[in-house]
């Protein structure tokens, strides 16, 4: 097996100008192989037609492969019904994405699958179902219980950062370690890990820049994880939402990462 290179992403929620940074920043310097993308592609931002064609297209145009997942959001966005379990904030910023897509769009969100595996990893935003927040080493636990590969990819949280689990029983499980950009971990190949790339267009930890992972596994399996962060213009994304009619909270709030 060649070295393979991952863009590791997760809840990008329509927000065109964060998801350009990291592919800027990514494919200038790492030039990955393969980009994940762990769910919630669309929702809360005010560019979904822009961010499905930048997956469907310009990850293809730049040489590499796309693997997706569905998230909450995406299920919810493809489903002419009213959406469910949501705050209002988020469930009217749904009913305008969706007035914004195509029937192509709708399409792709609806062929995304709500598990995958690549290399050692299975991908899927939420495990446990709708609103299955990996938060805590039971949720870790279970997740990796469900999977046949090593490691899981997980999103929905906005948090990045990773469990790891040196057995079986919730004791071997270590508590959630958040990724500080330029952190870089390398895979301990008796544990098996739980990684969370964070928030691509909301994150929610304090940081408004764009969180991503990069990860590389090497012919003789060896897994190397490296936290990123990308700046963007965040006023950009916040005045199409506003001119947009997105509710004004929702904008706000990206600019101090919540």
């Amino acid at each position: 097996m060649q070295t393979r290179r991952y863009l590791v992403l997760s809840d990008i929620h329509s927000n065109a100008t964060a998801l350009w940074a990291v592919i800027r920043a990514s494919f200038r310097t790492f030039h990955p192989h393969v980009v994940v993308v762990a769910g919630d592609i669309v929702g809360y931002g005010p560019d979904p037609r822009l961010v499905v064609r930048t997956l469907r297209r310009s990850v293809e145009l730049l040489g590499a492969t796309l693997v997706a997942v569905d998230g909450n959001h995406d299920r919810e966005a493809r489903d002419k019904d009213a959406p469910r379990r949501m705050h209002a904030d988020a469930a009217d910023c749904l009913v305008l994405n969706r007035q914004a897509m195509t029937s192509s769009d709708v399409a792709f969100l609806r062929g995304l699958p709500e598990w995958l595996t690549v290399g050692p990893f299975t991908v899927a935003h939420d495990p446990a179902g709708d609103h299955g927040y990996v938060l805590h080493p039971e949720d870790a636990l279970e997740a990796l219980a469900a999977v046949r590969t090593p490691h899981a990819i997980v999103g929905h949280t906005h948090w990045p950062g990773y469990f790891e689990a040196r057995g079986g029983g919730i004791e071997d499980v270590s508590t959630f370690t958040f990724f500080e950009e330029g952190d870089e971990v390398t895979l301990d190949k008796t544990s098996r890990y739980v990684l969370n790339p964070g928030s691509v267009g909301q994150p929610r930890d304090g940081d408004p820049r764009a969180s991503y992972l990069e990860v590389t596994e090497t012919a003789d399996g060896a897994v190397t994880v490296h936290a990123r962060r990308a700046a963007y213009d965040v006023a950009t994304t916040q005045i199409r939402m506003l001119l947009r009619g997105y509710p004004v909270d929702m904008a706000v709030r990206l600019s101090a990462g919540q």
